[in-house]
């Protein structure tokens, strides 16, 4: 499929170069934070889907995304709860506990074991850090594909 050249975007190629290099090393960062959290002996992924699914729904959509980060120490804007509900929730408007499990296993799970047997219901402070990281991750990866998508379609 072709983009229509009457619609085409000026788009500066040293603008976009930075932006797959900055979001290179966003992935790279979340692949360290992951491997990180997966080591620590009090984070389980029950455990951590429980304060973002409290009612027991099973779902978690975007305003009880951003709730649930601001109350973890992470803060977003609307948009940004709504892109990563997107993305990791394929497309809708809401993720279920194996959508999100996603944000921290991604898709090759090497660690997913390791972060599904252990539970301590509260977090010690280095690694409430570990999650703070990686929601501050997710955030600013959406948001540079986001300026992706932007400056390209």
């Amino acid at each position: 499929m072709r983009s229509d050249p009457k619609k085409a975007k000026n788009v500066d190629f040293r603008e976009l170069v930075y932006i797959i290099k900055r979001h290179g090393e966003i992935e790279k960062e979340l692949l360290i934070c992951k491997q990180c959290l997966a080591k620590c002996p009090d984070f389980s992924l029950n455990d951590i889907y429980e304060k973002f699914d409290s009612r027991g729904v099973g779902v978690i959509d975007s305003n009880i995304f951003e709730k649930t980060l601001r109350k973890l120490g992470v803060y977003c804007v609307a948009d940004e709860a709504k892109m990563i509900i997107k993305r990791f929730g394929r497309g809708k408007t809401e993720m279920k506990y194996s959508e999100f499990t996603r944000l921290f296993t991604g898709a090759k799970q090497p660690y997913f074991s390791i972060m599904n047997t252990t539970s301590a219901k509260r977090f010690s402070m280095d690694t409430s850090d570990l999650i703070q990281q990686l929601f501050e991750l997710h955030i600013q990866s959406e948001a540079i594909l986001e300026k992706f998508r932007q400056r390209v379609f």
